[in-house]
Parts: structure tokens; C-alpha cells; sequence
């Protein structure tokens, strides 16, 4: 991949990160699941795969209904191929009760592949996440 596709592909990746953390905080689960693929499958840990856009919105819908969530992705590792990209990573949630009370941060370890589809958008395909050991400053009260 030349100087120039590679640039390409990694703005269109960014976007949908950027799109992806926006629609969560707004709780805008249709823009969510338009950034994930038809056959798209995550796994996290201690849970069921989810496989496809319905059970991603299933799995979502009372999370966003409960809390004012809050994502980003602390990317370390990034690798690109033509139309497919690997992202490694810790994802950090905030979770803010809707219904008050104090504030949780949770973070996992995340593995996400994005795919570049036929209309030139790139969405999440796979992904798996597993929380590792606590460490120090983990905890937000």
C-alpha cells in the first residue's frame, strides 16, 4: 500500500472512531450500528458472542438507557492492509448513572478489525475485549 492509500485508509479508520465514541456518548445506537458490519461478531468476556448489527443494538440498548457513557480507545498498535485493519488497544468506559450516583471507569483490553466495505466506509467486524489485572488508578469515584 503506497504513501497516499495508507493516509487514506487511516483518516477513514479515525472516523469511524471518532464517529463511534460520539454516537455511544449520545446514546445514538442507530449511528452505532451503522459503524459495525452486517455479519460483525464481538466477543467479551464472561458473555455470549454477540454476532451481527441486532444483537450489538440488544446488547447496547439498557446500557445506554441506564448510564451517560463516555468511550475512548487508547490505541498502541495499529496494523492496515489493503482493506482491513487490526487495532490494539485499551478501550476506557465512564459510566454515569443516569439515575445518580457515583461514577465507574472500566477498562479492557480490546482487539477490534476494522473492514473497508464496498461503499469505501470502514466498520467494525471483530472485536474482543477482556478487563486485565487492576491496576493502580483504575477506579474513578
Amino acid at each position: 500500500m503506497d504513501e497516499q492509500a495508507a493516509a487514506e485508509a487511516n483518516e477513514g479508520i479515525d472516523r469511524t472512531l471518532a464517529e463511534w465514541a460520539a454516537a455511544i456518548a449520545q446514546g445514538d445506537l442507530a449511528i452505532v450500528c451503522s459503524l459495525v458490519t452486517e455479519d460483525a461478531e464481538f466477543w467479551t468476556q464472561g458473555a455470549a458472542a454477540l454476532t451481527g448489527r441486532r444483537a450489538v443494538e440488544s446488547a447496547l440498548k439498557p446500557l445506554v438507557e441506564a448510564y451517560r457513557v463516555s468511550q475512548r480507545f487508547d490505541e498502541q498498535q495499529r496494523f492496515l492492509g489493503p482493506d482491513w485493519a487490526l487495532l490494539c488497544g485499551v478501550e476506557c468506559n465512564i459510566l454515569e448513572p443516569r439515575s445518580g450516583g457515583p461514577r465507574r471507569e472500566v477498562k479492557q483490553r480490546a482487539f477490534s478489525l476494522l473492514r473497508r466495505e464496498n461503499d469505501e466506509r470502514w466498520r467494525f467486524a471483530r472485536g474482543i475485549t477482556n478487563q486485565g489485572p487492576a491496576e493502580k488508578g483504575d477506579a474513578v469515584a
